[in-house]
């Protein structure tokens, strides 16, 4: 990773960890899990896309879990990344709550220290955007797929400003 690249991967993790964001995060982007309307919309995209249950899955930048644990409830095995430990702590709280097993793993997005070829699905929900090198997170979720896995991005692009 280069310096300019490692020193905008501190700056990301340094607003996605503080106690704010983590704080604001379900209610202002993910509209806070157990919101009836959220989990069926998600849960009927995750249907329609992604290889049935009980596939491995990866969510790359799982922030708080909205994702892991609806994943979870849908059957699947899910181990959860992210770079904010702050953001862990949340999605470990919400695995508890909802009674779903769950592996929560610290890391970066970009170079996830996880066995290659061990997921069948790696999903990147509102990850890839915050990431100062999307190019090397895509290459890297790439290697962590099984033969004939999926990567699942459901994204897009929130700030116009690079920094």
């Amino acid at each position: 990773m280069s310096d300019r690249t490692s020193q905008a991967n501190q700056r990301v993790n340094t607003y996605w960890n503080s106690p704010l964001c983590v704080a604001e995060y379900d209610n202002s982007h993910a509209q806070g899990i157990g919101a009836e309307l959220d989990d069926q919309v998600w849960r009927e995209e995750f249907a329609r896309y992604l290889p049935a249950a009980p596939a491995r899955v990866l969510d790359l930048g799982c922030g708080t879990g909205f994702a892991s644990v609806l994943l979870a409830e849908l059957g699947y095995t899910v181990t959860g990344l992210d770079q904010s430990e702050n953001m862990l702590a949340q999605a470990r709280q919400k695995a508890a709550a909802r009674k779903v097993e769950i592996s929560f793993v610290q890391g970066n997005a970009m170079q996830p220290a996880l066995p290659h070829g061990s997921f069948d699905i790696v999903l990147a929900r509102w990850v890839f955007w915050t990431l100062p090198d999307t190019a090397a997170a895509v290459r890297h979720a790439r290697k962590l797929l099984a033969p004939g896995g999926m990567l699942a991005a459901f994204d897009g692009t929130w700030f116009k400003n690079p920094e």
